[in-house]
This record gives structure tokens, sequence and C-alpha cells, in this order.
């Protein structure tokens, strides 16, 4: 799954500067869709990302900033289901985590 997740990662990450150029074009269709998919990324690395903090996690929680500071806020709530389930394992109320990953996931955000 690592591997996997490793090979997917640049192209997904390298979609960030896209999605810079369709805020600046006020292309909200490219935009929202972009958000959605960093959004879906992060979602289903979630564990991936709070266990092995691999190289790619700051890209990836920059990707999902700039989309939750989106001035649509229909686009910018796209992500709002990723910062509930972080804020969740960083809580205690998620399955994900024991909680030693959870105290030492605390120390990335």
């Amino acid at each position: 799954h690592a591997q996997l997740v490793a090979g997917i990662m640049p192209p997904v990450l390298a979609l960030g500067r896209r999605y810079d150029a369709a805020v600046q074009a006020g292309d909200e269709e490219v935009a929202r869709a972009l958000v959605r998919l960093f959004t879906e990324t992060g979602e289903q690395c979630l564990h991936l990302l709070l266990t092995q903090q691999p190289e790619w996690l700051v890209s990836l929680a920059a990707c999902l900033l700039r989309g939750a500071a989106h001035p649509d806020a229909d686009v910018a709530e796209i992500t709002f289901n990723f910062w509930y389930m972080l804020a969740e394992e960083l809580n205690g109320g998620g399955r994900s985590l024991n909680d030693a990953q959870r105290v030492d996931a605390r120390g990335l955000f």
C-alpha cells in the first residue's frame, strides 16, 4: 500500500500548481475538481500520513490548506471532512491510531 501511494503522490502533488493557476484564472470547475482530488487523497492516506510521516506530508497538507482557503465557501468546504477526520484521530475519537501513534502524530500538526 505504501509503495502504491508513494507512486501516486508526486503526480497528485504536482497538480497543486494547476490548482493555483485555476484559482488565478477564476476556473472554479477545475479548482473544485482538484480540491476534491486532494481531499480524497488525504482521507484515503490519513493513516499512512499520520503513522509513517512521509516526505509528501507537508506538500499534501499545503494543498489541502489552499483548498480550505478558496474564496468560494462551497469549494473550501470540500476539505472539511479531511480536517474533521484528522482532528478525530489526533484527539482520540478516531479508530486508526493507537495512543503512542496519536502522541507522535500530534507533533506533526
